[in-house]
């Protein structure tokens, strides 16, 4: 009997050894990654549908249209869901098994694969005579921790699936033998090989249990957070409070979206695991890329990131106090806003690559920080990780609204004939800033549609509207300032270029002041003189902040600019008052934000 057992341990293994050896030698590239995780998940929504669609109660199976809407919210749903998982497991693995990187990424998309596409198979085959109905456990806080240990079967067809009970224990018990081959690579003590798979099967549970109680635990600890803990309530949480909270309808007004009643438990989930997954990611790039995470941080530009953020809010405080508009700041509404805040600096992140990427030869003279000139990222992954911002940032703006998404796409449109040729629009003066003028405007429209029943831009004050965009058009440039040379050289037209560094100040500190004191006459309200007043001469007083460094005296240089020069060799700008422009940002913000609620565009 130890004979045939030692042999069969052996058995298994030599075939987890050769297994793992077939994987490890595989080729994947985060392009790769990324396009087998999306397709897994596409199918297993595409697999669901077809099975459910031969449902005759299916609500969705008679209609097209109606499939093809609930397949999206699924497949949006879905996918950040087992984002998380993954995101989870990759640090188990690495952390527990001291498993490599790559490797575990490896292993994980093909383990991912089998855990997802098996469950509704075994469902609608094995168990074909039942009334299962997926969805997640809805536990009291007593039964979070009862379950636990009772396998999800409260109730045994409706919430966690047979096939996804039987997929999740046979996952546990395959983890072992592979667990142990990977420990026993590193040679460690046997006495240490048991704990650590031991403590690895709880946490892979513990990750799963999570997913599948996900939104009981979230609103336990909403309660806790709350306050709820201390005077009682947590524990008075039941499984119809959960329900509700979930499944009940988004109204409007003052909701900002009204997504299909059958699918507003995805699209509320949706939005809430986009959110952990993108925070969880940022988590894991900075623990195992640090040097790269940074890299990128710093590559974000700050004050054009909160700029853009900036544009949204300010599209959506037009729309509630200058148009009136109702909202409710809920907590899905809070939640809305902040996963389009989410996509916005996505999608300029995404501008940010594209635009590195045809700028190589002006950043090794102007910015020898970003990433593809310092090398801390390939060109090649560069490229990827734009596209996947882009896409990504497309994708989340159209799941929340199809016309703010839209806007977005139109965003990323101009982006591109701005920084890509043939037409590379960024090298003619005044038309490059024009163009990056209406790419703003298109975050402000996004932000305005949000918040207005209609979901469209009708109604928009159209002088408001060509304020902003010609204010915008001559005040872009001070963002060509620490690329003079760099543009020089790549023979790149901007007003730096032409007038100097001082005067180009002096131009786009007349525009904001002009389109402050303009505000007045477009608002029709002469009360917002000295406020405009104020704001434009305090902004004025940034642009032409004289710099203690300032050494010399010739006419271009009376007042020393925003951007300081590194080096006299080099001749090249380094950003030295980052934070004025973040004052500017935040000013114009605060001033559109305090005083819109007195403008009167009727």
């Amino acid at each position: 009997m130890a004979k045939r057992t030692s042999y069969f341990l052996g058995k298994i293994s030599r075939v987890c050894t050769i297994f793992l050896d077939k994987v490890e030698s595989s080729h994947l590239t985060p392009s790769l990654f990324v396009v087998a995780f999306s397709g897994i998940v596409a199918l297993r929504i595409v697999i669901e549908s077809l099975l459910s669609s031969t449902v005759v109660n299916n609500p969705h199976a008679s209609s097209f249209f109606s499939l093809s809407r609930f397949m999206m919210y699924e497949f949006m749903h879905f996918y950040f869901l087992m984002s998380c998982i993954l995101l989870l497991l990759f640090v188990c693995f690495t952390c527990i098994l001291r498993y490599d990187y790559v490797h575990t990424l490896k292993f994980l998309i093909i383990g991912l694969g089998v855990f997802i596409l098996l469950p509704p198979v075994i469902d609608a085959t094995v168990f074909s005579g039942y009334a299962i109905r997926s969805y997640y456990e809805f536990y009291s806080l007593k039964e979070v921790f009862v379950h636990f240990f009772t396998f999800m079967s409260h109730e045994p067809l409706l919430g966690t699936t047979p096939g996804q009970r039987i997929v999740i224990g046979l996952s546990l018990l395959f983890l072992i033998p592979f667990a142990r081959t990977i420990l026993v690579r590193r040679s460690p003590s046997p006495l240490s090989i048991f704990p650590r798979i031991a403590t690895l099967l709880f946490f892979v549970y513990l990750i799963f249990y999570a997913a599948a109680t996900a939104p009981s635990l979230f609103v336990l600890c909403a309660s806790a957070l709350t306050g709820g803990l201390f005077n009682g309530e947590i524990f008075m949480i039941s499984y119809a409070h959960i329900a509700q909270f979930f499944f009940g309808p988004l109204l409007s007004p003052p909701s900002l979206v009204q997504p299909d009643i059958t699918a507003v438990s995805h699209f509320k989930m949706s939005l809430i695991f986009f959110i952990l997954s993108l925070f969880l990611l940022l988590c894991v790039v900075f623990v195992y890329t640090r040097q790269l995470f940074i890299g990128l941080l710093v590559n974000m530009r700050p004050a054009q990131t909160l700029y853009h953020c900036a544009l949204l809010l300010f599209g959506i405080i037009i729309a509630i106090l200058v148009r009136g508009y109702g909202l409710d700041f809920s907590f899905f509404n809070l939640l809305v806003i902040t996963a389009l805040l989410l996509s916005v600096v996505l999608a300029w992140l995404g501008s940010v690559v594209i635009n590195d990427l045809y700028d190589v030869d002006v950043d090794v003279i102007s910015n020898s920080d970003r990433p593809l000139v310092s090398g801390i990222i390939s060109d090649t992954h560069y490229l990827q990780l734009g596209i996947y911002l882009i896409a990504l940032s497309s994708t989340v703006a159209l799941f929340i609204n199809l016309y703010v998404g839209l806007l977005i796409v139109g965003y990323h449109a101009l982006s591109f004939v701005y920084s890509m040729p043939p037409l590379r629009l960024k090298k003619y003066p005044l038309i490059a800033t024009a163009t990056a003028s209406l790419a703003s405007l298109l975050i402000i429209f996004a932000g305005y549609a949000l918040a207005s029943p209609t979901q469209t831009t009708l109604h928009f004050p159209q002088s408001l509207g060509w304020l902003i965009f010609i204010s915008l058009t001559f005040c872009l440039p001070i963002k060509d300032l620490k690329d003079i040379d760099g543009d020089r050289a790549d023979g790149t037209i901007t007003l730096p270029t032409l007038f100097g560094p001082y005067y180009t100040r002096v131009v786009v500190a007349m525009s904001i002041f002009t389109s402050y004191i303009a505000s007045v006459f477009v608002f029709r309200d002469f009360n917002l003189f000295i406020p405009a007043l104020v704001c434009g001469s305090a902004s004025f007083a940034v642009i032409l902040w004289r710099s203690s460094r300032a050494t010399q005296h010739t006419p271009s240089d009376l007042l020393t600019p925003l951007y300081t020069k590194k080096s006299a060799h080099a001749h090249s700008f380094a950003f030295h008052r980052q934070r004025l422009l973040l004052f500017l940002v935040v000013f114009g913000l605060v001033y559109c934000a305090y005083f819109s609620g007195r403008i009167n565009l009727s």
